[in-house]
Formats: C-alpha cells, structure tokens, sequence
C-alpha cells in the first residue's frame, strides 16, 4: 500500500508511507494441471491430470468431467470419480474427425470441507 506516492502533499519524509503485507492463503479447490486453460492437443488419446494441492492427509474423492459444451451437458459428457492424496490421471479418448472440436473439463471435490 502506497500513500502520497505521487508526493503532492510535502512531507519531512516519505519514507513512512508504504507497508507491504505477505501472506500463504492456500487454495482451497482442485488444481488441473494437463491440458493447460486453452491449450491445443493434437492427440486423440491424453490424459487429464488434476491434483489437490498442499499436503493432504486424508484421502479426498475428486470429481472430474469432461465435455464438448460448456453447460456439461451433451451426450458426449464423460465423469470420473477418484480418490487420492495427490494427483489424479485420467487416459481420456477424444472424438474422431474434425481437428476443430472445443473440450470442457472441470474437477471439484465430491465432498468439500466446511471453511
């Protein structure tokens, strides 16, 4: 935080007027690590990876979905349920023809933890 950054109000110092904060604020869902947001895969065949992060003691079931829209709700919508401590590898065969197809996929805790 910056007060009078632009020093428009004299003061005898400027050296007070900036604090800065640092703080571990842990991230409370699923983390998809393969493919990236918008990538671009040329295979049919791949393998969705998603992990929960930090260390976790306990096992936790992980939701993972994938479909070509992005309501999850066509016929082609393909769901897995996993439980892990760490990542999750889902092989997963996309459709066959057009190279243009858009794919949606997501991952959520089955049960998530009160807080």
């Amino acid at each position: 935080i910056l007060i009078n950054d632009d020093r428009k109000v004299s003061e005898m110092t400027f050296a007070n007027n900036s604090v800065s904060y640092t703080a571990f604020i842990p991230l409370s869902g699923t983390v998809n690590l393969y493919p990236i947001d918008f990538g671009i895969v040329k295979e049919k065949e791949l393998k969705l990876l998603t992990q929960i992060p930090g260390r976790v003691g306990d096992n936790r079931t992980i939701i993972i979905q994938l479909d070509t829209t992005a309501q999850f709700n066509s016929v082609f919508r393909k769901e897995l349920r996993a439980t892990t401590t760490g990542v999750v590898e889902w092989p997963v065969t996309l459709l066959t023809g057009a190279d243009s197809t858009t794919y949606f996929w997501r991952t959520k805790y089955q049960d998530p933890l009160p807080g």
